[in-house]
């Protein structure tokens, strides 16, 4: 099973980790992380940053300070936990909008509304320093069809991943 990877429908999303603001749950994700590696299957956490399945307490962080504490909190705890067990992370999960055309086309997610483009950078910035070993990706829908829907959404998904490199993410 060397080429084997696991990528986890649930189990790591915010809403299974974070029932509350004050608290971790790992059950489901130490789970499914020990079950990995007992198989020696790869490894790929789902994810750190998503408009989905976010619990409702994230909405009370409505000033860019609140927003941002939390977020650097819960990667730098998550990705530690599983340093050197994830092969990759997928920091961030489906940024652009249905009908994006744009790099800053982003759904208006809890952190888009309040630290704006830059919570794309710090995710990937703080998703390195806690576990540098895994590659970390982006990932969106909808860009491998034809036709000009799909094709304005990977320009846009282009540029979005040309900005955050240009602006070291």
């Amino acid at each position: 099973p060397s080429g084997t990877m696991l990528v986890p429908e649930g189990g790591m999303l915010w809403n299974d980790l974070r029932p509350n603001q004050a608290t971790f749950d790992f059950k489901d994700a130490d789970s499914i992380a020990a079950f990995a590696e007992s198989y020696d299957i790869r490894l790929r956490g789902h994810t750190l940053v998503w408009y989905g399945v976010m619990p409702t307490w994230t909405e009370s962080l409505d000033t860019s300070a609140l927003a941002e504490a939390e977020l650097l909190k819960h990667i730098d705890t998550v990705a530690g936990r599983y340093r050197t067990k994830m092969d990759s992370w997928i920091v961030v999960n489906e940024p652009l909008l249905e009908h994006a055309t744009k790099f800053d086309d982003l759904r208006p997610t809890i952190w888009q509304r309040t630290m704006g483009i830059e919570h794309l950078t710090m995710a990937f910035q703080a998703a390195h320093t806690a576990d540098p070993f895994a590659k970390l990706l982006i990932n969106e829908y909808d860009i491998e069809y034809i036709g000009d829907r799909f094709r304005k959404r990977r320009e846009a998904l282009t540029a979005l991943i040309r900005y955050l490199v240009d602006h070291k993410a």
